[in-house]
């Protein structure tokens, strides 16, 4: 269902059909498909096969980065940092940019350096870097708690 609605969606072996996308992705995320509740998030922010909405791109986001999606977690901060659906917020954004940041995800750490904080970007680096290397030389049979950030 989720892999379909990205063919109509994107036009992947299908004619694009974005109405047909965001039901399959409504769908799929009622389901409890994370990707799809990111994506479905996209379609309401952009009003991509379906209305523009703002509240509704807000609800699937939150539950997506509850279960942990950085590109969620992301979008969750460009709200906060925007005012959309939520209170313009900048410490509301840093934190969710630090969450999708500790993932890896370079957009949440160039909002972090276009915010002025690219000290905690850049530590948030150093610190998985430092626990990837510790964790190598202990051995794979010890687990390392996530970094956790500060802020």
């Amino acid at each position: 269902m989720f892999d379909m609605s990205i063919c109509y969606r994107h036009g992947y072996g299908a004619r694009i059909e974005i109405e047909s996308a965001a039901k399959l992705l409504a769908h799929a995320a009622e389901l409890g498909h994370t990707k799809a509740m990111v994506e479905l998030g996209l379609c309401a922010w952009f009003g991509e096969g379906m209305a523009q909405d703002d509240q509704v791109a807000l609800k699937w986001w939150k539950q997506a980065a509850a279960e942990g999606s950085a590109v969620a977690q992301y979008s969750l901060g460009v709200m906060h940092e925007l005012g959309r659906a939520v209170q313009r917020q900048d410490q509301r954004a840093v934190e969710h940019y630090c969450a999708a940041a500790e993932q890896g995800y370079h957009p949440a750490l160039q909002a972090l350096q276009d915010l002025g904080v690219a000290d905690m970007s850049q530590g948030i680096l150093a610190g998985k870097k430092a626990a990837q290397e510790l964790g190598d030389a202990l051995g794979s049979e010890r687990q390392l708690p996530a970094f956790q950030s500060v802020v």
